[in-house]
């Protein structure tokens, strides 16, 4: 990782003088997404909710009268990537303000390099806490999802947890937070084995060292094949999940064996005039990237039209003060002290193929 930040600040040497723009020219806003790789599917849902919330905020007329235009960059959930697309949208593009991205270390990455170039970003995705002045997550806070799942595990019997991890800032915190409330409830870890997906892990060799524990928990929103290994090498084991974990990738690799996977999921009550227009748009259901990525489009907006222009600092300050913010998945009301939303977390079962909310 310092490497990588090495590179980024060196790259930021690069950076030209960014003047006024004229008030025919759109206001730029550069979205980071994994548009090719394994997580590909993720970053497919959020440029849907992307575009429908830019196509409507247009309509409306734009950001303080003028268009808004969406420059996307393929972040592969990659690091290298994930600065030469910001590097891209920044000095190339002359971006105003940062969409997403998805992955925790693409996300680590454009938080400082947001706060660098005094640009402000939000994310729909992972909420890590406080990464940089001026970068947002619409998101509850990471280590709430953890605490749910954690204790619900121990309050129902779970003595002994295993965890297989993606080895990226979002995986790593995953881990340390389950850990950390499911010991402190009186649990125990018995192996926590980390992976790179463009590695070709060896799932059996880790699953072998903790199939005989109450649970695993999986790190990994393309979990299918793990899901299928762990039932393969005959463990019964009950299996935990991130925010997510049920997504049609998911379910459809797993079929039968994703039957009772539990997780924790941020409480949303989707807007139902906004699930009528995904609907006559895409003949479905909007899923809950989707949905998050169209919310922080719309509250970037907001942000900027409530300041009369695309000014970071009032942009931030606008936020930081956020109350009652009324988005398709639910009120936001900012905390600056913790960087959280206010959203809780439920339980959820996988049932018959779908996710069932338990509590």
């Amino acid at each position: 990782m310092k490497n990588a930040y090495t590179l980024l600040f060196l790259m930021l040497a690069a950076c030209t003088i960014h003047g006024a723009v004229p008030m025919n020219e759109p206001v730029r806003a550069g979205a980071l997404l994994p548009l090719t790789g394994s997580l590909s599917y993720f970053g497919e849902e959020m440029q849907k909710g992307f575009d429908l919330a830019a196509e409507e905020i247009n309509a409306q007329g734009g950001v303080n009268g003028r268009l808004l235009q969406l420059i996307y960059e393929d972040t592969k959930c990659d690091i290298t990537p994930t600065i030469t697309a910001l590097n891209k949208l920044r000095h190339v593009d002359d971006v105003v303000a940062f969409l997403g991205p998805f992955c925790g270390s693409s996300i680590e990455i454009t938080a400082t390099f947001a706060e660098q170039e005094h640009l402000i970003g939000i994310t729909p995705e992972t909420n890590f806490g406080k990464l940089g002045n001026t970068y947002f997550s619409t998101k509850s806070l990471l280590e709430k999802q953890m605490q749910t799942l954690a204790e619900h595990a121990y309050n129902t019997g779970i003595r002994t947890a295993g965890i297989i991890y993606f080895d990226n800032l979002y995986g790593v915190k995953n881990k340390e937070h389950f850990t950390h409330h499911f010991t402190k409830q009186g649990g125990s870890i018995v192996a926590a084995e980390a992976f790179l997906p463009w590695e070709g892990p060896d799932y059996r060799t880790m699953i072998t060292k903790m199939k005989d524990a109450d649970a695993i928990l999986i790190v990994w929103g393309s979990a299918g094949e793990v899901i299928n290994q762990i039932r393969e090498l005959g463990s019964a084991t009950t299996i935990l999940g991130i925010e997510g974990i049920d997504n049609p990738d998911t379910l459809e690799i797993a079929g039968k064996n994703a039957e009772g996977v539990l997780s924790a999921k941020e409480e949303k009550i989707t807007d139902a005039e906004f699930v009528s227009r995904w609907k006559a748009r895409h003949q479905e259901e909007p899923t809950m990237w989707a949905r998050d990525a169209y919310d922080s489009v719309h509250l970037m907006a907001h942000l900027f039209n409530a300041c009369g222009g695309e000014d970071t600092s009032c942009a931030v300050e606008k936020m930081t003060h956020l109350k009652n913010y009324q988005s398709v998945a639910g009120p936001i009301t900012f905390n600056p002290e913790t960087w959280d939303t206010g959203k809780e977390y439920h339980i959820t079962r996988v049932r018959n193929g779908q996710a069932i909310r338990l509590t």
